[in-house]
């Protein structure tokens, strides 16, 4: 039986955020799974459509894919999506792969799951936040982390890491961009606990110029102006976090429980 693993993200236009941020996961999947096909789709079709203009390079979508792979003999396959939560990307592609569980009787097609989905994720990452990044500064430091925001209900799995993060350190926070937790939450919590200091950090995997923009600008309404004009020191880090261990220890996890039989490793 052939194997195979689709490794699917929103994608990138930009070098830096590839190489920096997606192939480090990428190579994780690789390196725990030699005997095992490794490709990649980006959901994106912008974003799909301006590789190919710019530097000729065709990056596939989850759909073409997974073609692929079926008409290439490979008849176990994982898709598994290198997202933070299960929200909109992630019910399109599970509709993806529902769409093509059908082809056959002995095909096997089945879906990962985001990085934070059980309990088990969301306390795994809390202590990564707190103890293994935050603990990087003294305790008169705040430490930031902003996440993307989304309107699906997804963004509960936000509160829950922060429900978490909250019950076991005093300077750890987490907000996301134009939602709840908002900027402004997170700035008045930060002054009032009397934190003279700041430091900024992505809760991304890959983090693209808007994101940077939003949290780190040196104009407008961004969290670090928000931070400098109520006299809290700033500074601001960009490294996504796929180059975690812990981080790519759950993606790895969730592609053996997307199939428990698994003989990969």
């Amino acid at each position: 039986m052939k194997r195979a693993i689709i490794a699917v993200s929103v994608g990138t236009k930009y070098e830096r955020e590839f190489t920096s941020e997606l192939l480090p996961m990428e190579q994780a999947i690789r390196v725990a799974y030699k005997g095992c096909k490794v490709v990649r789709a980006y959901t994106s079709t912008k974003i799909r459509e301006f590789i190919k203009e710019q530097y000729n390079i065709t990056v596939d979508s989850p759909a073409e894919a997974i073609i692929k792979l079926l008409r290439g003999g490979y008849s176990n396959i994982i898709v598994q999506p290198l997202f933070l939560v299960p929200g909109i990307e992630y019910e399109k592609l599970e509709q993806t792969v529902d769409d093509y569980k059908s082809v056959g009787r002995d095909i096997s097609l089945s879906l990962g799951k985001p990085l934070l989905y059980s309990e088990q994720d969301i306390h795994e990452i809390a202590m990564m936040l707190i103890h293994s990044i935050g603990v990087r500064h003294g305790s008169d430091t705040a430490n930031v982390f902003v996440g993307h925001s989304t309107m699906h209900n997804a963004n509960v799995f936000y509160y829950r890491l922060l429900k978490l993060i909250n019950s076991s350190s005093s300077t750890t926070f987490l907000t996301v961009i134009e939602n709840e937790p908002s900027f402004e939450s997170v700035v008045d919590e930060v002054v009032s606990k009397g934190l003279k200091k700041v430091v900024l950090r992505p809760f991304m995997l890959a983090v693209g110029g808007q994101a940077l923009n939003a949290m780190a600008a040196d104009t407008g309404r961004s969290l670090k102006n928000l931070f400098i004009a109520k006299g809290v020191e700033c500074e601001c880090e960009q490294a996504g976090l796929s180059g975690y261990d812990v981080v790519q220890e759950i993606f790895l996890r969730h592609i053996i429980e997307a199939e428990p039989s698994s003989a990969y490793v």
